[in-house]
């Protein structure tokens, strides 16, 4: 049973709500800032709390809410800051169930967290998503997981619910591309429009999102994100090592080409 306090409840009283949504302005604010950080201990402290507050409340109030514009002032994240896999540690990721592309055994497996309202997140799929399945097929599996950073993207989290109902009837890389890639708002015309279009079972299909069927699920991939240190969105980990934000493809290549030569597959 999922663990979201009921809409009509109030989370001021103990300040819980209020440290919530510092949190997650916090995450939000990391997401498309580039070269924005916070300390590990606010990291764990914060968002932990987020992930169980203002994410919640956040998800459990957005039925009826109207799409949003994609967040302005923000910017890309910078290149890094060392050269790829150069002192940074790897991190222990999941892929949990998430939809993915590629071979199970693949030597390189890269699990993207992100944001289908995310401007940052359109800009990878569009610049660099395709480079990398073209430059690498089958030696990469790909993982999609969600991080919906809902104080700044009210139609995160339903668009969410709505590929993992498009996953439910076998189409989610398919609908994954047209939400990145599509010309129309985001909302709940625009998901059924979708479905429509890529030939699903329209009426089960809406049943699905008015249901929230697989809302434990995106709230999981949260919570996996923030244990594994996400700060915002795009966030990738490849075979562990951490690239963030709508990075060029030759960033991900140094990455993806170091991992293939310790699998001897260069």
């Amino acid at each position: 049973m999922p663990f979201f306090p009921s809409p009509s409840r109030s989370l001021w009283g103990r300040g819980g709500w209020l440290l919530a949504l510092v949190g997650l302005l916090a995450l939000a604010l990391a997401a498309c800032s580039g070269g924005q950080t916070l300390e590990q201990e606010q990291i764990e402290a914060i968002a932990r709390e987020a992930a169980r507050t203002a994410v919640a409340e956040a998800l459990a109030t957005q039925r009826a809410a109207a799409p949003a514009a994609p967040s302005q002032g923000a910017r890309p994240a910078g290149p890094p800051t060392a050269a790829p896999n150069q002192g940074q540690q790897r991190v222990e990721v999941s892929v949990d169930d998430d939809p993915a592309w590629g071979p199970e055994d693949a030597p390189v497996t890269i699990i993207e967290f992100s944001d289908f309202e995310c401007p940052f997140c359109t800009r990878f799929r569009k610049q660099t998503y395709d480079r990398i399945k073209e430059a690498y097929g089958d030696k990469i599996r790909f993982v999609y997981r969600d991080f919906p950073l809902v104080q700044i993207h009210p139609q995160a989290v339903p668009a969410a619910i709505a590929a993992q109902c498009a996953n439910e009837q076998g189409k989610f890389w398919e609908y994954h591309d047209l939400l990145f890639l599509g010309d129309k708002p985001l909302g709940r015309d625009t998901y059924v429009a979708y479905a429509d279009q890529l030939g699903l079972d329209v009426d089960e299909f809406s049943r699905c999102i008015d249901e929230e069927r697989y809302m434990d699920e995106v709230q999981k991939d949260f919570e996996d994100g923030v244990a594994a240190g996400v700060r915002g969105t795009p966030t990738f980990f490849i075979n562990g090592v951490p690239l963030v934000g709508a990075q060029p493809f030759e960033n991900f290549q140094a990455v993806i080409e170091q991992e293939l030569q310790k699998a001897g597959q260069e």
